[in-house]
């Protein structure tokens, strides 16, 4: 491919990996490994997603076959190209020689998946041996995941392409399909643990399905050492061929991620003939939403309760943050809030009497208090004497009691409604 066409491959957790459910059932005799597998869900989810052709009322405008049309139709796989220090971090190599790339891609391009195409109907379980795997005389069909794995030492970068007849299941796909997060899949360190995810997203509606246990490990991938004939019948041996095994090595580690990292909760249940666990049955379930955490009511400042204990009037809530912002300014306030409490009432008998007069109360108390506290940071009182003698109103003398540790003294009747009064 031409170099000019080589695009930049982007690792982003919020891409989505989409593939044929065909690829997703498909078969090998050796999994992926974990690296093997973050490279190509990297690689997948950069693919572009189709564009539908639509008439002008917005409909979708469909095929001869009744297909939707696509505008952005994908020919060949693009040649996506990343720098050496992105790909160590994308498959979590600290230090990328020359000789781990080789071998990481060297590896990666002679493991081959059999597929079936995506126009074939799907093979139903019941075409299976529930007691032994035997090699049946079918069609097949193996073919690479990648086919370029080239590495630019003097640019210091890898360019990375995928098998083009691997394009038709996971590019240009209008239904029969899964679609995960690449950020869900990037999370995963079983290496069976994504495979197992795509296969229960196709049962996620339905809740249950049930796999022959011999099927299973074909499509997770455990690796097949030999084959052995039976009863004059060819069957596959895998690595992992005691349950017990398969149960502590695959299942359990790949199901306790997938509880973990992805939205589904998964539960098993060994199905029996006999003694012997002959297949598995997969309850799903959507992850509860974790309820937001409430807010608790954060307290009120010093500053804001004195605002609010002078009872001005009814406020919003931005007034009481910008007045008590207004009051911080005042320093040493905590010690002199009986004070400050004091003079506020008088500024509140003053609003009384000339409420007529101010066209923004809000305004005026946090003009006021601001020229307070500049006037008592200068000089050391906080009043509003000059407001007060300005508007014909009688200043009384700031009591000893409110500089004090000590309760006010209690009024006299006659006291109290003269004060009242005034």
């Amino acid at each position: 491919m031409d170099n000019r066409n080589t695009q930049t491959l982007k690792c982003n957790r919020n891409f989505k990996v989409t593939m044929h459910r065909n690829l997703v059932k498909a078969t090998f005799d050796q999994t992926l490994t974990c690296q093997e597998q973050r490279i190509l869900y990297t690689v997948i989810s950069n693919l572009p997603a189709p564009e539908f052709l639509k008439d002008d009322k917005g409909n979708f405008i469909l095929d001869k076959h009744g297909n939707k049309q696509i505008t952005n139709y994908l020919n060949e796989a693009p040649l996506y190209e990343m720098s050496i220090k992105e790909f160590g971090e994308l498959t979590g190599v600290k230090e990328v020689s020359y000789r781990t790339l080789k071998k990481i891609c060297a590896n990666f391009m002679k493991k081959l998946i059999d597929v079936r195409d995506v126009n074939a109907t799907s093979r139903e379980e019941e075409d299976f041996d529930h007691t032994q795997w035997i090699i049946r005389c079918e069609d097949f069909d193996y073919i690479q995941w990648i086919i370029r794995c080239q590495y630019v030492g003097s640019q210091g970068i890898i360019k990375i392409q995928l098998s083009p007849n691997l394009l038709p299941f996971v590019a240009n796909l209008t239904s029969n399909f899964v679609s995960v997060s690449l950020g869900t899949l990037m999370d995963f360190k079983c290496k069976y643990s994504a495979r197992l995810y795509f296969l229960l997203q196709q049962w996620r509606k339905v809740k249950t399905k049930q796999f022959d246990l011999v099927n299973l490990k074909e499509m997770l991938g455990v690796p097949v050492v030999g084959i052995e004939e039976v009863d004059g019948k060819e069957v596959k041996i895998f690595k992992l061929e005691r349950y017990t095994h398969f149960k502590q090595r695959v299942l359990e580690p790949a199901l306790k991620e997938i509880n973990e990292f992805s939205d589904m909760v998964v539960e098993f249940k060994e199905i029996k003939k006999g003694r012997k666990t002959n297949s598995i049955e997969f309850s799903i379930f959507d992850k509860p939403m974790q309820a937001k955490e409430e807010k608790q009511p954060t307290e009120p400042s010093t500053y804001e309760q004195l605002i609010r204990n002078a009872s001005f009037g009814d406020f919003n809530i931005e007034f009481y943050k910008n007045a008590a912002k207004a009051l911080e300014e005042m320093q040493d306030v905590e010690n002199k809030q009986r004070l400050v409490t004091y003079h506020l009432g008088t500024l509140k008998t003053y609003l009384q009497k000339r409420s007529d007069e101010i066209n923004s109360p809000a305004g005026f108390i946090i003009s006021q208090i601001q020229k307070a506290v500049e006037r008592y940071n200068s000089s050391g009182e906080f009043d509003f004497k000059e407001l007060l003698e300005s508007g014909g109103i009688r200043v009384e003398r700031m009591p000893s009691w409110a500089l004090e540790d000590e309760k006010p003294p209690s009024k006299t009747p006659e006291e109290q409604a003269e004060f009242e009064r005034k």
